[in-house]
């Protein structure tokens, strides 16, 4: 998928910890807070995207593959416009 291995690769660098599409982000501690920030701000920039307060859902973020689900209706919504 296009998006998965940039955040995983995203996701490693930051945490030093290897990291499947199925792990949980915060309930795992790969991110906190902070970190959920720096990821919606690297997606924005590197897939050029833009996430509305609606989209900032904890279960969306829940995993690399349901935020790559999120992002992809993100997307699809921008190109229908």
């Amino acid at each position: 998928m296009k998006y998965e291995n940039q955040i995983k690769n995203y996701l490693e660098k930051k945490s030093s910890k290897l990291i499947s599409i199925n792990d949980g982000l915060l309930s795992q501690g790969i991110i906190d807070s902070l970190g959920l920030i720096e990821l919606v701000a690297f997606i924005e920039e590197s897939f050029d995207v833009t996430f509305k307060s609606d989209d900032l859902n904890i279960e969306n973020f829940e995993s690399i593959k349901k935020l790559c689900v999120h992002i992809k209706k993100i997307d699809n919504g921008k190109s229908k416009l």
